[in-house]
This record gives structure tokens, C-alpha cells and sequence, in this order.
């Protein structure tokens, strides 16, 4: 399966993992979150990376793994890389040592549009994230539409 390394090992990130490992047979090597990273070239147990942030507040930490910054986990070597936590994480200063073939954005805009022109350059798929993460948009748009349909039931003026 293919390799994958996740940024962001929150909501989006670990049920990504999840699926990725359950459904399509990859095997996630790396995983971060906002205290550090982790790493583990034969591959991290989805479910157990998820058991160990739930009592340790992070995924640093889990017996078999390297520990690795944000940084370093943004340039392994991988099949797929998926931000799925902050915004502009790939950059113009970054993008150039981006170490995959694909990237599947869970976050909501992780890549500069700089840092987009490099990975196009560089020959890296880039699956934007109004696709990867559709979901995340649809609710959105409903929650839009029921604010907007309050505010008309408020504007309206008493007979």
C-alpha cells in the first residue's frame, strides 16, 4: 500500500488515517500534531496512535516511534502527504522539499498559492482542498443557509 504521512493528527487527521489504513491498505508512517511528530518507516497503527493521544494529549510519545518536528515530518519521503490541520503549511521556502507524489488537503487552504507553483513544477498532484475535504465545505454551506434564513425570520418586522 502506499505510504502515507499525515499533518494535523486531530479530528480530520485521524479519522483519515482510519480510513486510508482500512480501506486502501496504506500504511501511514508518519503523523503530527501541534506538540511534535512521529515516525515510523514499517508503519503506525492508526487506531493506536489515536488511543495514545487520547491519554497523552499527543501523538509524541508512542512506544515503536521517532520523534520528529512538523517540519522534517512536511519533507519525508512518502506516496501521499495529507495536511489536515493549519493553513499555509506548504510554502514557497518548503514546497521545494516536499517529498511526495501526492498531496490530499484536509485542511482548509494548507498550500500558498507560491507553494502550489513549485509542486506543479515539481511534478506532485495536488488534490485541492475544496475536493479532498468536501464535507467539511458542505456543512459549512448549510450552516451559511440556516444563518441566512434566521436573519430574514429577525429582519422582518412585527405587524
Amino acid at each position: 500500500g502506499a505510504r502515507v504521512v499525515i499533518q494535523g493528527y486531530g479530528n480530520a487527521g485521524s479519522w483519515g488515517a482510519k480510513i486510508l489504513q482500512d480501506d486502501y491498505n496504506c500504511k501511514i508512517i508518519a503523523v503530527s500534531d501541534s506538540k511534535g511528530g512521529i515516525y515510523n518507516k514499517n508503519g503506525i497503527d492508526a487506531y493506536t496512535a489515536s488511543e495514545h493521544k487520547e491519554r497523552a494529549s499527543t501523538v509524541v510519545g508512542l512506544k515503536g516511534t521517532q520523534e520528529i518536528t512538523n517540519e522534517e515530518l512536511l519533507e519525508l519521503e512518502c506516496d501521499v502527504l495529507v495536511p489536515s490541520a493549519l493553513e499555509n503549511v506548504i510554502t514557497r521556502k518548503n514546497s521545494q522539499n516536499v517529498n511526495c507524489k501526492i498531496i490530499a488537503e484536509l485542511a482548509n487552504g494548507p498550500t500558498t498559492p507560491a507553494g502550489d507553483q513549485i509542486l506543479f513544477k515539481n511534478d506532485i498532484i495536488v488534490i485541492p482542498d475544496f475536493l479532498c475535504n468536501a464535507g467539511g465545505v458542505t456543512v459549512s454551506y448549510f450552516e451559511m443557509v440556516q444563518s441566512k434564513k434566521l436573519e430574514v425570520k429577525l429582519d422582518r418586522p412585527k405587524e
